[in-house]
């Protein structure tokens, strides 16, 4: 069934999550990596949304809107230096945010559907 699915699914999503947050870090480094990988948070709201029809309080919404603003100002500081910006370690971030956000899903649900492992 279902449960089963998403269970074998789980090591999919780590390895995707762990091996392009590594080529991230190898292309530009771990400070840039924290810093774009802070995108995991909304991302993982936005997916929550589409996949289970998460709805959030407006508390965390809030919360999720800080966030969201504080990475438009990194954002803005990297496009603003005059270092070349490392569009493909942005990509491996933004995918591994992707791999962590659907291994977080599949976790609550798997805890939601009484599945232990």
């Amino acid at each position: 069934g279902t449960p089963g699915l998403v269970l074998n699914l789980l090591p999919l999503t780590d390895l995707v999550g762990l091996v392009c947050a590594f080529e991230a870090i190898r292309l530009a480094g771990s400070g840039f990596h924290q810093t774009v990988g802070g995108a995991s948070i909304p991302i993982s709201c936005v997916l929550n949304v589409l996949i289970t029809g998460k709805v959030f309080s407006t508390g965390q919404l809030i919360g999720i809107s800080i966030v969201v603003l504080g990475l438009a100002v990194k954002a803005k500081t990297l496009l603003d230096s005059d270092a070349e910006f490392p569009a493909a370690a942005t990509t491996y971030v933004l995918v591994s945010c992707v791999g962590y956000a659907l291994r977080g899903i599949a976790m609550e649900y798997l805890s939601d559907a009484g599945v232990d492992g």
